[in-house]
């Protein structure tokens, strides 16, 4: 039996955040595959196994009673090329009036010629009203293995976080209007929405793994593209505000009863069907999408040597949105805005030999979250202050210190595998593999090691060889009161004036994966050209 269970679009498109950060990574992209598809996705996946919108068996029993086992299966798009599917069960759970529901993603894509496999499972046990009970999550991300379970008690959930061995327990204040992975789901499948009406939910987020706000606002009935024709479905608006105020869009469409049978990501450019399991399951034909080129930000002309300079002035514009909003303000780089969609952005080449003039605007000092080990930067284990007591020896001077971690992590990381996404400090200090986000967090956690607060950047780097901007990670320390930029990739002794920064964040539980967020409100939108300094 076919079931009414959909997809929450979010969960998804984050993978794809994750998987952007080696295009500034310590070589130039190759060239884009040859031949890329041309056609819409819904022509294109039509190509690819003839695809239809199934008949699904609404679920008419009580929301008190147990359902039967039920299941849909979806694919997502990214462009125009198919990308992966997810399988999502919803049936009884073990215990009496319960109900488990489980979903199930796995992607691939080329990241410079090598493959990257994505798997994330997430799963709750819940009353069929959507009270929580647990809720479990595991994400496979180019070979590296990350876990969550969570179970409500005594008025919080109480979460577990397990990452490159290390383990991380937290609580997160539950309220009975709170819901897990499956809120919009199961909402939509108790009380379908109407023309007009507008809906607030309040649910945990599958990876992110924090509470978000979620507000529906459905508009009106019309005629909508799917993979075998065009249906009349209800356009519905779907805004997520995670703690720190940061907003994702989605556009879903769903039918009379409330089922979502497609979904629209504008910032990804990301669409996910509705479809069967033999199409969902089919192998995927053609190339498949190399993401390398896809995500750089070509500049009019080169720009010559920006990381041996000491400032360089930028002009940026993003396509409907906010410059001023989108990139961070602070000692290393100052935004000023020309209208609504441009601003000049200065880059300054910071250190404690070059400090910026004026007083320090780095921003809040580092807190604990700054100095302490998480499950991302394991500052604690033995092999990463093995390496920082190797790096350092017995230098005590902080900057000195720094600059010694950041040029061994850059001539220790030998191996630069494109294949893995998100690794943590641990897992690097162990294969010393990986890309830029590897170089950074295990920079932060040697900085950690020894005594020096750190966080990683998120922003874009200038790639000489491809005339472009790449979407990068790198890390900032904290001395002489401010936060100071260490590449750990390029390894030049601190950065001159080609990197641009959209955030920073400490990798603590419950902010690692929305600190990629930002790259959202720029991809695909964003121009780039040196212009003279004023």
């Amino acid at each position: 039996m076919l079931f009414t269970v959909r997809r929450n679009p979010a969960s998804v498109w984050l993978i794809w955040l994750i998987a952007l950060w080696a295009a500034g990574c310590d070589r130039g992209a190759t060239k884009r595959n040859e031949g890329e598809p041309a056609s819409p996705a819904s022509q294109a996946a039509a190509k690819d196994g003839g695809a239809t919108t199934p008949k699904e068996t609404v679920n008419t029993t009580s929301s008190r009673e147990n359902p039967k086992d039920q299941e849909t299966w979806d694919v997502f798009y990214l462009g125009d090329a198919r990308i992966g599917y997810a399988v999502t069960r919803r049936g009884p759970a073990r215990g009496a009036g319960l109900i488990q529901i489980e979903s199930s993603i796995q992607m691939k894509i080329l990241r410079y010629g090598e493959k990257t496999e994505t798997s994330i499972t997430y799963s709750t046990i819940e009353t069929p009203d959507g009270d929580l009970r647990q809720a479990t999550g595991a994400a496979e991300l180019g070979g590296v293995t990350m876990k969550f379970q969570g179970e409500v008690e005594n008025g919080a959930l109480q979460t577990t976080t397990t990452a490159g061995g290390n383990t991380a327990r937290g609580a997160i204040p539950w309220t009975a209007d709170c819901r897990g992975f499956f809120a919009i789901e199961e909402s939509l499948r108790r009380r379908p929405m109407q023309p007009g009406e507008r809906r607030k939910l309040r649910m945990l987020m599958p990876v992110f793994n924090q509470m978000a706000d979620v507000e529906l606002v459905a508009a009106d009935l019309e005629d909508t593209q799917l993979l075998a024709g065009a249906q009349k479905l209800l356009r519905i608006e779907s805004t997520t505000t995670l703690p720190d105020q940061q907003k994702n869009v989605d556009t879903i469409w769903t039918d009379l009863q409330g089922r979502m049978l497609k979904s629209l990501n504008a910032a990804m450019n990301q669409t996910i069907f509705r479809t069967t399991r033999e199409n969902a399951l089919q192998e995927q034909s053609g190339e498949m999408l190399d993401i390398g080129q896809l995500t750089l930000v070509k500049t009019p002309k080169p720009i010559e040597n920006p990381h041996g300079k000491q400032q360089l002035r930028y002009r940026v514009r993003l396509d409907s949105g906010d410059p001023k909003q989108a990139f961070v303000s602070d000692d290393s780089q100052q935004v000023t805005p020309i209208d609504a969609n441009t601003a000049d952005i200065v880059v300054r080449a910071v250190r404690p030999d070059n400090p910026p003039p004026g007083k320090a605007t780095s921003g809040a000092p580092p807190g604990d979250d700054d100095r302490q080990p998480n499950s991302y930067i394991q500052s604690d284990d033995p092999r990463i202050v093995k390496l920082a007591d190797a790096a350092a020896g017995d230098e005590k001077d902080p900057w000195r210190t720094a600059l010694a971690l950041e040029r061994f992590v850059n001539e220790k990381i030998t191996r630069k595998n494109f294949s893995q996404t998100f690794a943590t400090a641990a897992d690097v200090a162990e294969t010393l593999s990986g890309d830029c986000t590897e170089h950074a967090v295990l920079l932060a956690a040697l900085a950690r090691a020894r005594g020096i607060p750190s966080r990683v950047a998120v922003g874009l780097v200038y790639v000489p060889g491809e005339q472009a901007f790449g979407f990068h990670m790198w890390t900032e320390v904290y001395i002489d009161d401010r936060w100071i930029g260490l590449d750990g990739t390029l390894g030049q002794g601190g950065l001159g004036a080609g990197h641009l920064k959209l955030s920073t964040a400490n990798l603590k539980e419950g902010t690692a994966m929305s600190s990629f967020l930002p790259v959202a409100q720029v991809l695909g939108r964003l121009k780039i050209e040196e212009v003279a300094e004023k």
